[in-house]
């Protein structure tokens, strides 16, 4: 690709095109066949597909849609083991950018594993100037607003294996952030876009956080923070007032971390995630009794 002056990278969370739902999960998402026109007119410069969603009609499901994307001309769908990271030039800089899904049941076998990518950074970083991970990871946050140990363990890895940055999703919550070894680390950016049935009963999962950063400067400190309310007529940028609370709940999620440790997480979050994941299993066993 050509120089860019800014490269917009998003994550794809769904199967596209005409194919049954899995009757093994409590929450598929399968978009109709307009949803391509959808993506290709996006505006975004490249897709991780490295998530819990894009198996939800089967594999050859999967496949088709990913041969009907590689078609878009001037967007990558990267994430995938035969296209692991996209390949940006960004202001004379070459830019790698990594997809990845944690061990999960909905992992499917041509997806990027989470724990490969820590060799993978070291493969690629001599041949680039930057790489960054998006990881699709840790508990689903309507009802859990912090990362796990786990999480922060494996951040540090990469950071130490030669990434400049780490920003996740998943979570469906806005998580906080650390700075290691002087390299951003976001552990969930919430939601942009993303019609989440439970989602519906937990006020903050409507808002998603925008990351714009300046790849020449690779510096924590001047990265800006957008953040974005979903509704039903789609994603906008919030007012200030509701700006300003929310960087005031992030900063809070942030300071959290500072004394993190696995009894203190398991405290915030495992009594509401054993109540959701009851409540999931439920709607699987209604759905699919056998």
């Amino acid at each position: 690709m050509g120089d860019l002056v800014v490269a917009v990278v998003a994550n794809l969370e769904c199967v596209i095109g005409k194919a049954p739902t899995s009757r093994s999960k409590a929450h598929s998402v399968v978009m109709g066949e307009d949803a391509f026109e959808r993506v290709r007119c996006s505006g975004v410069t490249a897709f991780s597909v490295a998530n819990n969603h894009v198996y939800d009609a089967g594999a050859d499901a999967f496949d088709r849609m990913i041969e009907r994307l590689n078609s878009f001309k001037g967007i990558q769908f990267f994430g995938l083991k035969n296209h692991p990271y996209a390949k940006l030039s960004c202001n004379g800089l070459q830019i790698a950018v990594i997809g990845c899904l944690e061990p999960c049941r909905a992992r499917g076998p041509k997806l990027v594993r989470e724990e490969d990518v820590a060799s993978l950074i070291s493969q690629i970083r001599p041949n680039v100037d930057r790489v960054y991970v998006t990881p699709h990871w840790g508990k689903e946050g309507e009802l859990a607003y912090h990362p796990s140990p786990k999480q922060l363990r494996r951040a540090k890895e990469w950071i130490t294996a030669g990434a400049d940055g780490v920003f996740g999703h998943h979570s469906h919550t806005i998580h906080g952030h650390e700075v290691v070894n002087g390299k951003p680390v976001y552990y969930s950016l919430g939601n942009y876009q993303f019609d989440h049935v439970e989602g519906h009963d937990y006020p903050l999962a409507a808002y998603g956080l925008a990351i714009r950063i300046n790849p020449s400067l690779n510096d924590p400190s001047v990265i800006q923070r957008i953040y974005i309310h979903q509704h039903a007529a789609g994603a906008v940028l919030v007012k200030p007032d509701v700006a300003r609370r929310l960087e005031q709940h992030f900063e809070k999620l942030s300071t959290d971390l500072a004394h993190w440790n696995t009894l203190t997480w398991a405290r915030h979050v495992g009594p509401v995630y054993i109540s959701k994941c009851r409540n999931s299993w439920r709607k699987r066993f209604r759905q699919n009794p056998i």
